[in-house]
């Protein structure tokens, strides 16, 4: 695509852009087939939408999908009936969160419509049948908001239990449960509405899907004082001083008993077992030298010699 400069118009001194009405006509005309998809809470992918689509729209024939940044879709179906029929087969939900589908329009404003006004499916129910043409019931709906359809069943007048309508209406706005109706002769009536879906709007935030006035309040913290820590320098510890354990020495107590020593302390077996034993040994005070004045060569070789000396190793 080439682009040349083209003058622009001023007005009051201020450079502007007229677009002509022939080129913006023939640009809109290619959006014709085109809904907006937009889902609350969430932003699938594309390739999750094109399996959504497949399970809930099987009559639709490969359609566009064009992602825009601010977390909506267009998607443009080949024929008007695929984007009729995918508008008038009633609300959706992926993932259990609503999706808001709506005809596209050239001056579409996602900010301003998809946020406030929202197609929406009402029901009707006990409306007298002689209000069930096409003027009148878009005088009812327009009391709700801006009537863009009826379903088949209310068109064909198949099910008369109640009229069904998908109405664009501003949720900014409070919620309507009944609409005055006057007919040609006087008579009056309130008509109950009731809506399939509804979605809940946050004044304080300007957004659909919650409700800050109605969430639970949590307590908030309570600042208390806060104090300063200061480091001071660690006071080296004094040594230790280790006191010497004083050994109270165990005195044992003795008890005489004739002949017999019975000792009571903490090593009494162990000194009454020395005691018997020095007992039942005697210490021998021989000389240990005695033994070899009995060797018969020891005493051969002392009268040989008539000396006092001892001689070894003589046979």
């Amino acid at each position: 695509m080439v682009l040349d400069f083209i003058s622009p118009v001023f007005d009051d001194g201020e450079a502007t852009a007229c677009l002509q009405h022939e080129e913006i006509c023939n640009e809109a005309r290619k959006w014709l087939n085109a809904i907006i998809f937009y889902v609350i809470g969430d932003s699938p992918t594309i390739k999750c939408l094109n399996v959504y689509m497949e399970r809930n729209w099987p009559f639709v024939t490969h359609p566009e999908i064009f992602y825009h940044e601010e977390g909506y879709f267009v998607i443009r179906f080949k024929t008007m009936a695929e984007k009729t029929k995918v508008l008038a087969s009633g609300t959706y939900t992926l993932a259990n969160k609503p999706i808001i589908v709506k005809p596209w329009t050239h001056d579409f404003d996602f900010q301003k419509e998809v946020l406030t006004e929202i197609p929406l499916w009402l029901k009707l129910p006990n409306l007298p049948l002689s209000c069930w043409g096409s003027n009148s019931l878009s005088r009812i709906g327009s009391v709700i908001g801006k009537p863009i359809m009826a379903d088949e069943c209310t068109t064909v007048q198949s099910r008369i239990s109640y009229a069904r309508l998908l109405v664009k209406v501003d949720v900014t706005k409070p919620k309507l449960d009944a609409v005055k109706v006057v007919e040609p002769n006087g008579r009056t009536f309130m008509q109950t509405i009731v809506f399939d879906w509804y979605p809940v709007f946050c004044k304080t935030c300007q957004k659909i899907g919650h409700d800050c006035t109605a969430l639970p309040r949590t307590k908030k913290n309570i600042r208390g004082v806060k104090y300063k820590q200061v480091l001071t320098p660690k006071e080296t510890a004094q040594p230790s001083v280790v006191e010497p354990v004083q050994h109270v020495p165990v005195v044992p107590v003795t008890e005489t008993r004739d002949s017999w020593t019975t000792v009571v302390g903490r090593s009494a077996a162990k000194i009454g077992n020395a005691l018997a034993s020095s007992q039942a040994a005697p210490v021998s005070v021989n000389n240990v030298y005695d033994s070899l004045f009995s060797d018969p060569i020891v005493e051969r070789s002392t009268s040989s010699t008539g000396g006092g000396s001892l001689l070894l190793g003589e046979t």
